[in-house]
């Protein structure tokens, strides 16, 4: 599996006493995806591009998009499902991709291999997530729904699965795989992909009058990408 580190950020030259004050809001928490984003701001490449750069971890009563849209966020990621909601194409300008299969799956507790499993099971997850994101695709081909399944939100903690709180959690492969195994964990896989469900993931947009107002530095703004 290749791992994406992101080193750097190429802009065009700015003055250096002309700092341009930016945000990026993040769809999940810190971890591993946006480690190129937080290096470079710890590293000073944004400082240095003349660039003052605001990282905004991802909270539940968030609308990514909207925020993006109404500039309360000058960039946003999120996945694939940026570009279509409720059946409407999306004003926004997608400047890059770096996940082209997206790392998010369910774990779930030893005896639920199956998505028909998770029918009368706890599942954890954000509301974005069971909405616009490829579990979302999934539960909605075996009908999963609140229904016949329990849906909390998300505590971004996975204590709450080892605890035995919820029978099924959203999870990275990334990052939250290794917790489980560290604490000796015992789970299965339910991967959206096994079963066709294919999105990418930490799409990097703006908004267009953000791309047009500023399109010099939206233009570089993109990182290059270390294999």
């Amino acid at each position: 599996m290749k791992f994406f580190i992101f080193l750097a950020l190429l802009f065009s030259s700015l003055d250096a006493g002309n700092i341009h004050k930016v945000s990026l809001q993040m769809d999940w928490k810190y971890q591993f995806q946006f480690a190129g984003f937080i290096a470079a701001k710890e590293k000073g490449f944004y400082r240095d591009a003349g660039l003052d750069v605001e990282l905004r971890e991802y909270q539940p009563s968030i609308d990514i998009v909207s925020d993006v849209l109404t500039q309360k966020a000058t960039y946003g990621t999120y996945n694939s499902s940026i570009v279509v909601e409720n059946s409407q194409i999306k004003p926004l300008v997608l400047l890059a991709t770096y996940f082209q299969q997206s790392p998010l799956i369910f774990v779930a507790k030893k005896g639920i291999k199956h998505p028909s499993d998770m029918i009368g099971k706890t599942i954890m997850g954000t509301k974005d997530e069971l909405k616009y994101s490829n579990l979302a695709l999934l539960l909605n081909h075996f009908d999963i729904s609140s229904k016949n399944a329990h849906f909390v939100d998300h505590t971004f903690c996975v204590d709450d699965f080892i605890k035995g709180k919820v029978d099924v959690m959203s999870a990275f492969r990334s990052n939250q795989l290794y917790l489980l195994d560290k604490a000796g964990v015992k789970y299965e896989i339910i991967d959206p992909s096994d079963y066709g469900f294919v999105m990418s993931a930490v799409n990097l947009f703006t908004s267009p009058k953000e791309s047009l107002e500023h399109s010099e530095e939206t233009e570089k703004y993109l990182p290059v990408v270390c294999v």
